[in-house]
């Protein structure tokens, strides 16, 4: 069964708050003991303090959602395509750069490295491991204090020394193996950081044309522009021809607007469902939490004294 992403960090929202809470609730118990004994007065109180709080949530894409087919993909599938495949291109770069820079003493080239097949394996290595929770990013718009990370760095930097190894490319002794990825990191953390951002301004411009909200300049986004005429100088002046008057262009119809809360992209996530998928189809999304705690404060109001909950 699949479920909608902003359900699935509800809920998680849900089950923290609640931890937190239970957390509490045992310190304020432990609290009335400890006051009780002599002894154990002497003791601090145990107490449990989230702050930040990070999960690594494997999933699968539904095929299919509630209501029929994904209806938004294909208006979804070019930005988020091309930040892909532009975030792969790059780390490519940077890690054929490394491999024959930083990295040459610790790196053996065997008689299969060739540099275009080289390039071809760390590019579709990267977009295999970006590219469902990237799309994932676009259509999710996360509550406050959350935050979707698609671009897991380390991860993918093992995966690419991995496919490099098992593709017969390179060889990497045991004790170098830790330096090899930590330059590895070194170097794609950048892209990363700005995958991440491209990947949040591109939902912010989803939801703008699902919305139906103009452009900066007023005009809705248009998927092909046309670029209009093209004449090529002969050098000869054109013959006068008379003006024919042209009707102007039909207006184009608005967009449907879409509720932000709509989420095409329903995912598995039930470890019973996941285990009978190929590891193809498995991706994983970092989920950040940042935990902000509460307190209640007295305030002075005309009518007088009354309590509110100020954050800490």
């Amino acid at each position: 069964m699949g479920y909608d992403m902003g359900i699935v960090l509800g809920d998680l929202m849900k089950s923290i708050v609640a931890a937190r809470s239970s957390s509490d609730q045992a310190s304020r118990d432990l609290a009335l003991q400890y006051e009780r004994d002599e002894l154990l007065r002497m003791f601090p109180i145990p107490f449990v303090e989230l702050e930040d709080i990070e999960i690594d949530l494997k999933f699968a894409f539904e095929a299919q959602t509630e209501v029929g087919p994904l209806p938004y993909i294909e208006s979804l599938e070019t930005p988020e395509s091309n930040l892909v495949g532009m975030t792969a291109q790059r780390v490519r770069d940077k890690v054929i750069e490394a491999l024959n820079t930083t990295l040459r003493s610790l790196v053996t080239f065997t008689v299969l490295y060739d540099g275009e097949k080289v390039g071809r394996c760390i590019e579709e290595t990267v977009s295999s491991m970006i590219a469902s929770p990237t799309r994932l990013v676009v259509t999710t718009i996360p509550p406050e204090g959350v935050s979707l990370e698609s671009f897991d760095v380390r991860e993918v930097v093992n995966k690419l020394v991995g496919a490099l190894v098992q593709n017969g490319y390179v060889t990497v002794a045991k004790e170098n193996l830790l330096v090899v990825l930590d330059e590895l990191d070194r170097v794609v953390q950048p892209i990363s950081v700005e995958h991440e951002q491209m990947a949040v301004a591109s939902r912010a411009q989803q939801m703008q044309i699902m919305a139906g909200e103009p452009s900066p300049d007023g005009d809705f986004p248009d998927p092909s522009p046309y670029p209009g005429p093209i004449y090529e100088d002969t050098g000869v002046d054109p013959l006068p021809v008379d003006p024919v008057p042209i009707p102007d262009p039909a207006p184009r119809p608005r967009p449907l607007p879409v509720p932000v809360e709509f989420n095409p992209m329903n995912i598995l996530i039930q470890a019973n469902e996941l285990l009978n998928l190929p590891s193809d189809c498995l991706s994983s999304i970092k989920i950040k939490v940042q935990v902000k705690n509460y307190e209640w404060s007295s305030v002075d109001r005309n009518e007088g004294v009354s309590r509110k909950l100020i954050r800490e």
